[in-house]
């Protein structure tokens, strides 16, 4: 019986320590699951801190311009120093030097067209100084929002003192005016010999239309006016079909100056 009762206690005893034992491996297996629970909800938190973080990080980028002073902010952009500059110097003092070329190609019955990345109204005005001083001068600022091509033509028609009468606004006003200032440079007997016309950007937004262009390349096809102009955008070249294109009769220069438009104006 003690025997018995021995082995049964041990009995007893062993089942209890094989519970003991399962209930400490079950323990464990719950333990370990929660620790990777939580370990898996740390993970899944920090990613969503980063993606808010990051998050936030760029609305601030993008709302900087908000944030800051307009004033500070324009300060800022004013530090930030200009690259290449002794390049693009040096690509300025190259086109001067072909300032004589253009000249002979004016004279001799063509017309300049300048085109190429960055500004070129400085360049145009240089060469004008240089060597379009001895005959009246036109500007055309294609740039400016607000041209009236109809009161720079009415500018040349005052100048070379022809009286006209055509009312602003109706459409054959433009054409009459065209066809006056060819009459005029194509009569041998008049006072001004030459008309040189400087036009910075042809593709401006007032000077796309069908009739202004028109207008435009009757009097740089006349032999006594002479066009230089600048083009910017790089689809130019629709602008003048085939019979435009004999009537402008032009000589196409490379002149990429890398200059900033912020001039132009």
């Amino acid at each position: 019986m003690t025997t018995r009762k021995v082995l049964g206690e041990l009995h007893i005893q062993n089942v209890s320590e094989q519970e003991q034992t399962n209930k400490q491996k079950n323990k464990r297996n719950i333990s370990e699951k929660e620790t990777d629970r939580k370990v898996k909800k740390t993970k899944n938190c920090d990613v969503h801190e980063l993606e808010l973080g990051q998050k936030e990080f760029d609305d601030t980028s993008c709302n900087l311009g908000d944030i800051l002073d307009e004033v500070e902010y324009i300060n800022i952009l004013e530090t930030i120093p200009n690259k290449h500059n002794t390049e693009i110097k040096a690509l300025s003092e190259l086109y001067k030097n072909q300032f004589p070329q253009w000249y002979v190609e004016l004279t001799s019955g063509f017309n300049i067209l300048l085109y190429g990345y960055g500004s070129k109204k400085e360049l145009l005005e240089e060469f004008s100084e240089t060597y379009l001083r001895d005959n009246p001068l036109i500007v055309i600022n294609g740039f400016y929002p607000e041209l009236d091509i109809w009161e720079t033509f009415m500018q040349i028609i005052d100048g070379i003192n022809i009286n006209v009468n055509v009312k602003s606004g109706s459409r054959a006003s433009l054409e009459k005016l065209t066809t006056l200032i060819q009459e005029y440079f194509l009569n041998l007997d008049r006072d001004f010999q030459l008309l040189y016309i400087v036009i910075h950007n042809i593709d401006g937004q007032n000077l796309r239309t069908l009739q202004i262009q028109n207008c435009l390349s009757i009097l740089a096809s006349c032999p006594n006016i002479y066009l230089i102009a600048s083009v910017d955008d790089v689809n130019a070249t629709l602008l003048f079909d085939q019979d435009r294109t004999a009537k402008f009769n032009w000589v196409w220069h490379d002149t990429s100056t890398f200059k900033s438009y912020e001039t132009d104006k």
